[in-house]
């Protein structure tokens, strides 16, 4: 069966792009079964078998010109499968696809998309999982969320459990005092997990507020490029007058994100909705031991290498740093985690979606 993979979603520094490449790299050296022929952006920077063949387009998705001119084009090639990496499928597309959908948060939590733009995005996510021959999920939350609120029948699901990648490390560099270089009186956790109101960050420091007032000495560093620009969110830190406990760091160098890791005690991570969390890639990479939130999508993945509180609950979140934060928590050994979730068994599993058509 000759499939292709359209493989235009791939940016630099993306965790979902990392997994999407690095799974085929390995499903294409396995599979001696199927061939593959790949769809790439000219800015994709990928690497892949020379034997495999590959399509640049130029087209943007979504474009009109991706509209008429790629469209036109899938039509003429004669694919036996189309996939599929998120939903940025052209309209006109109407032959057998398959449909990875990494998650639903613009279901759960709506986002800036208002009026006529936001019901004809929920049109056609709706059309584009109605007419999949398969729709694969991280997970059995956003499997069941699309069965049950979404009206998709059972047969069409599948989970394909994703693998974490390795965050790239430096092992024989590391800075020493980053405490004293950005004023970190305390010992603290990291954030760095992106922003977007799903992550539940408004809450998160309202929560360091209160700790502030119980008179806990507890820092938090905001690892993240996104959430150290966002107005709104820094606005919030200082009219809480917690500038003392909050530290924002935004684009670092690898030694230097090295050394917060090493010099940090803890990752926090209060998200209200995930699917695989690929978030904690960086964590799980240098060991550090990570409090969570208790959503099934979490649990399901990290059983009890974690820690857990409510992410509604300030006071549950106030009380489970505390209770943290108590314990002589060590580095962890996430090796299990890289062992259950890897490359070869994602390919042999997607190998096996492939066999049911």
């Amino acid at each position: 069966m000759k499939i292709w993979l359209d493989l235009r979603l791939l940016k630099s520094g993306d965790t979902y792009s990392t997994f999407i490449a690095l799974l085929l790299q390995k499903l294409i050296s396995i599979d001696n079964i199927n061939s593959y022929c790949l769809y790439l952006s000219a800015k994709t920077k990928a690497q892949f078998p020379e034997s495999v063949q590959v399509e640049m387009v130029s087209e943007e998705p979504w474009s009109i010109a991706e509209q008429l001119k790629f469209s036109h084009k899938l039509s003429k090639d004669k694919n036996d499968l189309m996939i599929f990496f998120n939903e940025q499928k052209p309209l006109r597309y109407k032959w057998p696809y398959y449909l990875f959908v990494k998650d639903l948060k613009e279901i759960h939590y709506q986002s800036e998309e208002t009026g006529i733009s936001k019901l004809m995005q929920d049109f056609f996510l709706n059309t584009w999982l109605e007419n999949a021959q398969k729709i694969i999920c991280f997970e059995k939350q956003t499997l069941h969320d699309i069965n049950e609120k979404l009206n998709i029948v059972e047969d069409k699901l599948e989970i394909l459990y994703p693998f974490f990648t390795k965050a790239q490390t430096w092992e024989e560099i590391a800075l020493s005092n980053i405490k004293v270089k950005y004023g970190i009186k305390w010992d603290f956790f990291i954030y760095s997990s992106w922003n977007g109101n799903h992550k539940n960050l408004s809450k998160l420091i309202d929560v360091f507020k209160k700790l502030t007032l119980r008179k806990r000495n507890i820092s938090l560093v905001i690892l993240d490029q996104a959430v150290s620009e966002d107005i709104e969110i820094r606005k919030q830190v200082v009219d809480s007058e917690i500038t003392e406990s909050i530290f924002f760091v935004g684009q670092t160098s690898l030694d230097e994100k090295k050394a917060f890791y090493d010099e940090a005690q803890w990752t926090l991570f209060p998200s209200l909705y995930e699917s695989f969390p690929f978030s904690l890639t960086e964590a799980i990479s240098y060991n550090s031991p990570i409090l969570a939130s208790n959503i099934n999508q979490i649990q399901e993945i990290m059983w009890d290498s974690i820690a857990y509180f409510s992410p509604v609950s300030t006071i549950d979140m106030v009380e489970a740093i505390e209770n943290f934060v108590s314990y002589s928590w060590k580095k962890r050994n996430y090796d299990k985690l890289f062992e259950r979730y890897n490359p070869q068994n994602t390919a042999e599993k997607l190998i096996e979606i492939f066999d049911k058509i």
